[in-house]
């Protein structure tokens, strides 16, 4: 998968968080989950010897409710920001479009999680996480036909 890495790395020690998105397009609309008036694309941390697909199906089912049937790498984003303007963070993000099954749908396994779509083109804008940003720019750029 191709790495795109952005933010300043300077001299200081960084934590470190690998996590996976995935990126659902429908009719130009972007799924996205929406928590306590906060937007995101669907997703999260790695857990201790998980894969990569293990996480985002987990993800999927947890924030979303909806098992996955598909999954293409779209881009890994390795950001290296401050963190609530405080703490040095080295986010490397694994970006996959995800194809969802209809059917499957149950109740999201994480409380206060609501999915919603927005459109695809303002996503960039509307999206609060820089390394979300990129990966949706690179996906624009790259995927949507």
């Amino acid at each position: 998968m191709k790495t795109i890495k952005f933010g300043i790395k300077k001299d200081l020690k960084y934590g470190f968080r690998e996590t996976c998105f995935g990126i659902v397009v429908k009719n130009d609309k972007l799924m996205i989950v929406k928590k306590d008036g906060q937007i995101s694309l669907i997703g999260g941390g790695i857990g201790q010897n998980e894969t990569h697909e293990q996480c985002i199906r987990r993800e999927f089912l947890e924030e979303s409710g909806y098992a996955i049937s598909n999954i293409q790498e779209v881009v890994c984003v390795d950001y290296f920001w401050l963190a609530d303007n405080k703490w040095p963070l080295e986010s490397l993000a694994n970006i996959y479009i995800v194809q969802i099954d209809q059917l499957s749908k149950i109740k999201p396994l994480e409380e206060n999680h609501t999915i919603e779509y927005i459109d695809l083109l303002k996503a960039e804008e509307l999206l609060p996480l820089p390394y979300h940003k990129k990966a949706i720019n690179y996906y624009i750029n790259n995927y949507k036909k």
